[in-house]
């Protein structure tokens, strides 16, 4: 990280009670026979509230099976309900649809549906895009690597070929596919009523959304303009990173454009660190719901500054568009 990066305080305090909360929920759980449990959200972003009794924020856990076929389904039943158990243990609030989401994915489905027009029907899209853009393992460490390796290999498997000027438009593409994704559901999935709820999510969606996706593209971006490529070891290691840590590693020749996406980040935490109730009840005041999405926008604004910025004269950026 350069020295004149300024991390904002809520920002290092969130990541470190994230840290915390994930390690005693590893030291909870037992091995996955064949498999790993891992998770996404605002949690593995280090991002997560955890103050209170449940905790403000939730914890989105994906199961993932290896290919040696060991992780079946009685022990599949027994780990969700080990998983179940602890996180209420830990504080964390129950999950959601009473459970629904708690599905077991399988690393061959996430590269067989890769590129195919069952990849969203099939849910392994958003699964493979969170494990790539926003993960942290809990328990399978091998399991995870393993996967993460795979999925990686069929986005770089032109690199051999073109090793001294390999652009990672597959991914590219994919990473702002899936951004495309999230806005379309959000304007398909709301009838025009609750505006406090949907002005809320739409809120949330122009800022951790956004970041999530663009600080791999902004890191990306970088790699390519400084080095004129990005090789695999480079991949890991952004998939190893948070959003925010990502923008830490830009460097100091961009340190005033990541202070100011930072700054702003760090206060749409503050304005969003209540229970969703007092949340509602903010948003659904004209000229505290008008302030929060101009905020949005203006941040949205400085995400693309950055990625002019850094971006610009590569013909990595002329990919996000065209």
């Amino acid at each position: 990280m350069a020295d004149d990066i300024q991390i904002p305080e809520i920002i290092v305090a969130r990541r470190a009670s994230c840290e915390e909360a994930l390690k005693k929920l590893s030291e909870s759980l037992s091995d996955v026979p064949g498999g790993c449990i891992y998770v996404t959200g605002s949690v593995a972003r280090g991002e997560g509230a955890l103050e209170g009794s449940p905790f403000r924020s939730d914890l989105d856990v994906f199961l993932l099976s290896d290919e040696s076929g060991t992780f079946k389904n009685l022990e599949q039943i027994v780990t969700k309900a080990e998983l179940i158990k602890v996180c209420g243990q830990h504080g964390f609030p129950r999950f959601s649809g009473d459970g629904k989401y708690l599905v077991v994915h399988d690393t061959a489905s996430l590269l067989e549906q890769l590129g195919t027009r069952n990849d969203e029907a099939a849910n392994t899209f958003t699964a493979r895009l969170l494990l790539l853009l926003e993960s942290k393992v809990l328990v399978g460490r091998d399991a995870f690597d393993a996967a993460i390796e795979r999925v990686l290999d069929r986005y770089w498997r032109d690199y051999t070929q073109n090793q001294s000027a390999f652009l990672p438009v597959f991914l590219l593409n994919d990473i702002s596919r899936y951004w495309k994704t999230l806005c379309l559901s959000y304007e398909s999935g709301h009838e025009p009523t609750g505006l406090p709820d949907r002005t809320l999510k739409n809120y949330k969606l122009k800022y951790s959304r956004c970041l999530m996706c663009y600080s791999a593209v902004l890191f990306m971006f970088q790699l390519v303009k400084t080095k004129g490529t990005m090789t695999l070891a480079d991949a890991k290691r952004m998939v190893s990173l948070t959003p925010t840590q990502r923008l830490e590693e830009l460097g100091s020749a961009y340190s005033a454009g990541v202070n100011d996406v930072l700054t702003r980040y760090a206060s749409f935490l503050k304005i969003t660190n209540s229970d969703k109730a007092d949340l509602l009840k903010s948003f659904s005041k004209h000229e505290f719901r008008h302030k929060r999405i101009s905020e949005a926008r203006e941040f949205g604004a400085s995400v693309y500054r950055l990625l002019q910025e850094i971006g610009g004269e590569t013909d990595l950026f002329r990919y996000l568009a065209v």
